[in-house]
């Protein structure tokens, strides 16, 4: 009889082992399978961001935009650098009169206008006369209309990697 009990003890505690272990698997959260980030998305997103705040800043401060963008812009490339060493960036920067177009691609780039031309190395920048440009980054021509707006920023985002180049151009 006492090992009829004991037999009817187990039985009891093994049923008990199962519905917890049960009702804790029912309570478990689910495990959200998270997508890896995209880096070169959200570098080129909050450059776009962080640029358009940067531009009105240094309006409301009446301070000079060119050269409070041309910080920022340095900066946000070194920044990026060490968020994704791939990233490089081009910019325009429409300044009231004058045309502003920075090159941090690490290629030299050339710069066209309707009757002209200009090579821009990498880390360095040109200043023009507001009009429509075209960019060439390595044999590709990238077009950009600058509009009558006094202030404007456009850019050219490019990631190169031994297996792709990926490239985002803000017109």
């Amino acid at each position: 009889m006492f090992f009829n009990n004991n037999k009817k003890g187990q039985f009891y505690i093994f049923i008990a082992i199962v519905l917890i272990t049960y009702a804790f698997n029912i309570a478990r959260p689910d495990t959200i399978a998270r997508e890896k980030p995209d880096v070169f998305k959200e570098l080129y997103e909050n450059f776009m961001t962080e640029s358009t705040l940067v531009v009105n800043n240094a309006l409301y401060r009446e301070a000079n935009v060119s050269e409070t963008f041309l910080g920022f812009a340095d900066s946000y490339a070194d920044y990026a650098r060490t968020r994704q060493p791939n990233f490089r960036l081009a910019y325009i920067l429409k300044d009231e009169d004058a045309l502003v177009v920075g090159n941090k691609l690490g290629i030299s780039i050339n710069v066209s206008l309707t009757n002209t031309s200009y090579n821009v190395n990498d880390g360095s920048t040109v200043t023009i006369s507001p009009q429509d440009i075209t960019l060439d980054v390595a044999g590709i021509t990238y077009d950009f209309n600058i509009g009558p707006e006094e202030y404007q920023v456009k850019y050219l985002f490019r990631q190169k990697t031994s297996a792709e180049t990926r490239i985002f151009v803000r017109k």
